[in-house]
Parts: C-alpha cells; structure tokens; sequence
C-alpha cells in the first residue's frame, strides 16, 4: 500500500520558464508557470523545479540537452519548446523509459 501512494504522489507536470529567474533578487517561484498537482507546497514546487533545471542547465552546457532524468525515487521527461520553456512530466521509476520518450 504504501509503494502505491509513493508512485501517485509522483504524477508531476510543470512548465518552467527559464528567462525569469536571471538575476540573484529574482524569485525562483515566478519561472514555475504551471504545476500539477495543487497538493504540492510552494516550497517544494520550487525545490524540485529549481533541483530539476539546474541539472538541466549543467547538461545543456556541458553535454546535451537530457529527454529523461532518471532520480532515485522517480523519473522526469523533458522536452524544450525554444530556449524559453520546459515542459516537465514527472513519473515513477518504475515507467518504461519508451513511454516517457513519447513526451519529446
């Protein structure tokens, strides 16, 4: 039972907008443009988006843009819309990498 409720609470969908938060006074909360499920604290909507964008940006600049994200207790498929927006589908560990592929 409890594995069943660790795997719902992992349905997370966001659009991040990285254009703004450029500066140190910007608040990290206004790039999250939209965030399922409601049930979820500003705090750590910006936790994991912020956690989930800074790896991102690592991999952009040094190797490529990553599709999927792989993290110990679940995965998220990414996909860019122009240099601007990331759309973010968060999921258990346990989906097929092919179902998450089909987000890009």
């Amino acid at each position: 039972m409890e594995k069943t409720a660790e795997i719902n609470e992992l349905k997370i969908v966001f659009i991040y907008d990285r254009f703004s938060c450029r500066r140190e006074e910007d608040d990290p909360k206004d790039s999250i443009l939209y965030f399922h499920p409601n049930s979820i604290s500003v705090e750590k909507r910006v936790a994991i988006c912020g956690q989930l964008m800074g790896v991102t940006h690592f991999f952009n600049d040094t190797f490529s843009s990553p599709r999927i994200l792989t993290l110990a207790n679940g995965k998220f498929a990414l996909r860019n819309f122009g240099s601007q927006y990331v759309l973010a589908l968060g999921c258990s560990s346990i989906t097929s990498d092919w179902l998450l592929e089909k987000v890009n």
